[in-house]
């Protein structure tokens, strides 16, 4: 006596139930262009909690084949034959050992996995990323190679016969009940998940899968970094991998485009506390300057310096760097950008004898400005990004200084303050001023570019 199953249908309802597990077997393969994951989703994690979701189950459409023997319980009283598998009716057409039967039929079972705990299941699947193009543009695509299912999730699960029906209408619900008697022995439930694991590595199956998901990766980048209008710069001389290349244009991009979310000039002027695009810096004492332009500038102080306009930042991608630390906890994250600055405050020194005060307003026009800093966390709740140095770059002709004062050396005094010297001295200053603020600076900034991933995450 035998039974056979044989899969023609397998439905997977709940997924919204699962978490995607810790990344494993990450491999960068350079030689092939491409990114090897081995990716599992777990579950039941979030059974239907805050949003109504179908129940974690797979549904399995069999057509199962039975060999009965059929025996009559007057004739193994008498001891004459051996029992067989069902008690049948007297008016059963076979009589065993001279014949037996096949029973055909079609059945449905549910596998229910919504109280799943102690051995929730696992799907494991390995996944092929790799950068293709068209029409000159480039695009992710998603290979799936493989699924598995983790068998432990079987030993406590509940699988169900929810129908049969076979060509002897008769008999189905003993055929139901013999069957469902049969989920008791691991050596059936674990021929029964081979087959639905040999079922899900068909072609057609991991071929579908791997459309949807090179589809589902391309709607995610576009729904978190923001559409790409047109081709996709390619930034020279960056990353060695086409995958990584991909990856990290799309963030450049997302950084440079105003229609993501992450364009930074929209970051820097959602900074409020400090106001990034109104930063105060403070008082700055420049001490003396000696035998400039034939004049001594004596006790030189600046108050109240403001600085505005940094939310003009001009920034190209190729502008943005990234570069790995050697042990991957890390990377380093460059800018080399110009800004179109406003530094204005007070102002008092001595010259000549005369005590001097005023006002003084620095422009800058396209001045470079170069930072570097150090993103880490491998989850966007430990996300952290730290502001290493923030410098403006001298640029004698990007830099203007003019003066509000009255004092009949007033063209003299402008006159210095435009000299090289001076102007240094200027942005030295500032440089050291903004060193002080890179620690407030940086915690705000990260707290910023979470407030935005959380809200691409859950829109």
């Amino acid at each position: 006596s035998k039974l056979i199953f044989n899969i023609s249908n397998l439905l997977i309802y709940g997924l919204e139930n699962v978490k995607l597990m810790p990344l494993t077997d990450v491999v960068i393969d350079n030689e092939n262009d491409s990114f090897n994951l081995g990716v599992s989703v777990c579950g039941p994690e979030y059974c239907v909690q805050k949003y109504p979701v179908d129940p974690f189950l797979m549904t399995l459409d069999f057509y199962v084949q039975k060999d009965v023997c059929a025996y009559l319980k007057e004739e193994v009283a008498k001891g004459k034959y051996v029992p067989a598998d069902f008690e049948l009716g007297k008016d059963f057409p076979y009589k065993w050992p001279e014949n037996s039967m096949i029973i055909r039929g079609s059945m449905m079972i549910t596998l229910n996995l919504e109280n799943v705990t102690e051995y929730p299941i696992q799907l494991n699947s390995k996944i092929i990323y790799r950068i293709e193009s068209a029409d000159g543009n480039r695009f992710p695509e998603a290979v799936v190679s493989s699924l598995d299912i983790s068998k432990e999730f079987v030993k406590k699960s509940d699988f169900c016969v929810q129908t049969l029906d076979s060509e002897y209408e008769a008999y189905n619900e003993k055929l139901k009940q013999y069957v469902q008697l049969q989920f008791r022995n691991h050596f059936v439930v674990d021929a029964l998940l081979q087959s639905i694991v040999e079922m899900m590595n068909q072609e057609n199956i991991l071929g579908g899968m791997s459309e949807h998901l090179t589809m589902y990766t391309a709607k995610t980048f576009d729904d978190i970094l923001g559409p790409v209008e047109g081709v996709l710069p390619t930034t020279v001389g960056q990353e060695s991998n086409a995958v990584d290349q991909y990856i990290l244009d799309r963030i450049r991009y997302a950084i440079c485009s105003p229609a993501s979310k992450f364009y930074i000039q929209d970051v820097i002027r959602k900074c409020k506390t400090p106001d990034l695009d109104h930063l105060l810096l403070g008082d700055i004492d420049l001490g003396n300057v000696q035998d400039i332009g034939g004049l001594n500038l004596e006790n030189l102080k600046l108050f109240h310096v403001l600085m505005t306009g940094l939310s003009n930042v001009k920034l190209d991608i190729n502008d943005i760097g990234f570069i790995a630390a050697p042990d991957e906890s890390e990377d380093y994250v460059t800018f080399k950008a110009k800004l179109n600055l406003t530094i204005a405050g007070g102002l008092q020194f001595s010259a000549e004898g005369e005590n001097i005060e005023g006002a003084f307003t620095v422009t800058t026009t396209d001045n470079p400005f170069a930072v570097k800093c150090v993103v880490s966390g491998n989850t966007v709740d430990d996300l952290s990004v730290t502001i290493e140095t923030a410098e403006l770059q001298f640029d004698q002709n990007a830099l203007k200084v003019s003066l509000d004062i009255q004092s009949y050396l007033i063209n003299m005094v402008v006159y210095i303050f435009n000299l090289e010297p001076v102007k240094k001295k200027l942005v030295e200053a500032f440089n050291q001023k903004l060193a002080l603020e890179k620690q407030e600076v940086s915690k705000l900034v990260t707290d910023k570019i979470k407030q935005v991933f959380y809200k691409q995450l859950t829109d």
